[in-house]
């Protein structure tokens, strides 16, 4: 369960900076560390999912999970 977690925090975290480069979001989420790790998607991405936690509803999780699923799509696919 810890291995699903970490690759649902990192694939999140690594998409943000995929867009940030893409400059589909602000360029601060493709920053990254000497080791090339997108330190501040991981951070908006863990308080994000903190604050999901504490709504303590699966249907809250569920239901941002498609939202946000919808608009990383509606922005990548985008014509800008």
């Amino acid at each position: 369960m810890v291995l699903i977690i970490q690759t649902a925090f990192f694939g999140s975290a690594r998409a943000m900076e995929s867009m940030a480069k893409e400059e589909n979001l602000p360029a601060i989420f493709g920053k990254t560390n000497t080791y090339g790790t997108p330190v501040i998607a991981m951070i908006v991405t863990a308080l994000f999912n903190i604050a999901l936690i504490t709504l303590k509803s699966p249907a809250a999780v569920l239901a941002a999970s498609a939202i946000g699923y919808i608009c990383a799509n509606g922005i990548s696919l985008s014509p800008m």
